[in-house]
C-alpha cells in the first residue's frame, strides 16, 4: 500500500506507475491524479507538447518501437528481433531480406486469437490483409493463378474482342 502524494489515498502499487528512478520503483501519484496532471498539461500548450512527442519519437526510435510491440502485440524488441532471426532476416512466405514499404518487417497475427504467426513484408502483408486472412480465398487465388500460367499478351487482347 501507498499513500498518494496528490489526493492522499492509500492505494495499492499496482495503482501507481512504474518508476526506475524512485527508491520503491513508483511515481508518488496515483495513476488516477497522474493522468488528469498530464491532461491538464497537455490542455494548457498543447503545441509544446506535441512538439516534445516528436522529438521523443524521433531522438528514441528503438524505445518507440519497442513500446509499440508491447503495447499492440504483447511482445518485446528482444522477442521480435529473436523472431526475426528464426526466419533468418526473411519474410515468412516469400523470403524477402528487405521488409519494403514505409515501415519495417509486419508482425502477422491471427485477429481472432492474437498469436503472432511470424514477420511479413509489407507485399505478403498487404496481401493476407486484402483477402481478410481467409484461407479459402488464398486457395481460391491459388487456383485462379494456376489456371491462367499460360496466358499470352495475344489470348487477351483487343483485337481478339468482340463486343
Amino acid at each position: 500500500m501507498r499513500k498518494c502524494t496528490k489526493c492522499s489515498e492509500e492505494k495499492d502499487l499496482t495503482e501507481f506507475y512504474l518508476d526506475r528512478r524512485s527508491a520503491d520503483g513508483r511515481q508518488a501519484r496515483c495513476r488516477k491524479c497522474y493522468q488528469i496532471y498530464n491532461r491538464a498539461r497537455y490542455q494548457k500548450d498543447p503545441v509544446a507538447n506535441s512538439r516534445w512527442q516528436r522529438r521523443y519519437r524521433i531522438d528514441r526510435p528503438e524505445r518507440v518501437f519497442d513500446q509499440k510491440l508491447r503495447r499492440v502485440y504483447g511482445i518485446t524488441l528482444k522477442d521480435f528481433e529473436a523472431l526475426l532471426a528464426k526466419q533468418n532476416h526473411r519474410c515468412a512466405i516469400c523470403s524477402a531480406t528487405e521488409p519494403g514499404g514505409q515501415g519495417g518487417w509486419h508482425v502477422d497475427h491471427d485477429h481472432k486469437s492474437h498469436a503472432i504467426r511470424g514477420l511479413l513484408c509489407h507485399t505478403c502483408n498487404t496481401g493476407l490483409g486484402l483477402l481478410g486472412d481467409n484461407l479459402e480465398s488464398l486457395k481460391r487465388a491459388e487456383k485462379y493463378l494456376e489456371n491462367h500460367a499460360n496466358i499470352t499478351p495475344q489470348t487477351f487482347s483487343r483485337k481478339n474482342r468482340s463486343v
